[in-house]
């Protein structure tokens, strides 16, 4: 005969009632340990998407800068040259950071939208990357690619200064400022920094290995090296 049939009532309960209450602390800490691993994991990807964001805006913010110099150039109006100096100081921190910065900010202020939303804090884009516990190599990538931006710029401002200076409406300072913000003089460039964005984004650590997607056909994309 079994143990519990020597067992009274009362003795049988407590028996039952132990079990159960070891059943259900195993069955906490477990929870516990898969809602600490799903935070864990959470945590994982935001910190992808916001390295992701960081990095994005380095790279719009170069291409923004190059748009609204070569609208300055064409057109002469205060705006396009008002913008450019807006992006150069939001990146350098010199400003506070607008409300939907980081969606498509700019495109509405080229089409003269209001952009609703309170500002951000005023702080340098390598800043917010530190902020955000980038490695040093990542750090190094983004600092090369800020540094080869940099170096545009003041090829830009060369063409701010050239339009100021000339008279204007007069086509021989047309063609000198274009000329100056043209493929053979500005499009290499971003070619040149653009690298070190793409090898940032290959640095990036993958999806934690429980929750990600399964394997499937992709459009190629660039190389990592």
């Amino acid at each position: 005969m079994s143990i519990l049939h020597h067992l009274r009532l009362r003795q049988k309960l407590l028996v039952l009632t132990g079990l159960l209450c070891i059943v259900i602390g195993v069955l906490a800490v477990t929870q516990w340990r898969v809602n600490q691993a799903a935070d864990t994991v959470a945590q994982a990807y935001q910190q992808r998407y916001t390295s992701y964001m960081l990095a994005n805006e380095l790279r719009r913010n170069s291409d923004d800068l190059t748009r609204l110099v070569r609208s300055y150039v064409d057109t002469g109006e205060a705006r396009w040259e008002q913008q450019y100096h807006e992006v150069a100081d939001i990146q350098a921190g010199k400003i506070a950071r607008p409300g939907g910065y980081e969606g498509i900010y700019w495109d509405l202020r080229a089409a003269g939208i209001a952009v609703p939303g309170a500002s951000g804090p005023t702080v340098a884009l390598l800043e917010l990357m530190r902020q955000a516990d980038f490695s040093s190599a990542e750090l190094a990538k983004l600092s090369e690619a800020a540094s080869l931006s940099i170096a545009l710029a003041q090829t830009e401002m060369q063409a701010i200064k050239l339009v100021k200076e000339l008279p204007p409406m007069l086509p021989s300072w047309t063609r000198r400022a274009s000329w100056s913000m043209a493929p053979p003089t500005i499009a290499p460039k971003p070619a040149s920094w653009s690298p070190s964005v793409i090898s940032f984004n290959c640095w990036m650590p993958a999806p934690p290995a429980p929750l990600r997607p399964p394997r499937r056909r992709q459009r190629a994309g660039p190389p990592c090296s």
